[in-house]
């Protein structure tokens, strides 16, 4: 019997995930229900743009180096840098929370934040889930362009 040239998860990442194994010569275990927001989609109370909208959180807080992530070899360089090195990468981050917090308040962006980052289920509150679903809506439309993308807007004009 071949045995498996990948590692493809164990019993325990089977038993409690939601994991999709892709065939081909090499296959490889996904894991679709990593984070909070994944499983919110998953059970259909996020919608596509919502999360997206939280993956794009997810991925300003890992540049600003405030979610942690797997190292990235290849950008792993000489040790010949400035010593006093700051991650800028927050800043974008904080931005986007902020844009949510002028728009609906704090408690809304830190709902965002702590359910996007800190996968807080938030599920059984209707208070906090609006929270959650209002915001991550208007980090759509603020950040990434809308609803529609980026030429939605014209396409709208132009109807008119």
């Amino acid at each position: 019997m071949e045995k498996a040239k990948t590692h493809l998860g164990n019993v325990q990442l089977h038993k409690n995930k939601s994991v999709m194994v892709e065939g081909g010569k090499v296959p490889r275990a996904r894991v679709m229900d990593q984070t909070m927001i994944d499983r919110y989609l998953m059970r259909g109370v996020l919608n596509l743009q919502q999360h997206r909208a939280g993956e794009y959180l997810l991925l300003q807080a890992a540049r600003g180096q405030a979610w942690p992530t797997g190292v990235d070899w290849s950008s792993v360089g000489s040790t010949g840098g400035k010593k006093d090195y700051v991650p800028s990468g927050g800043f974008a981050f904080g931005g986007t929370l902020a844009c949510v917090e002028d728009k609906y308040g704090f408690l809304h962006a830190y709902v965002v934040k702590t359910v996007v980052l800190h996968d807080w289920d938030v599920e059984g509150d209707g208070l906090l889930m609006g929270c959650l679903k209002r915001g991550l809506d208007w980090v759509a439309v603020r950040r990434m362009g809308g609803a529609g993308g980026p030429l939605a807007a014209l396409k709208g004009k132009l109807r008119g």
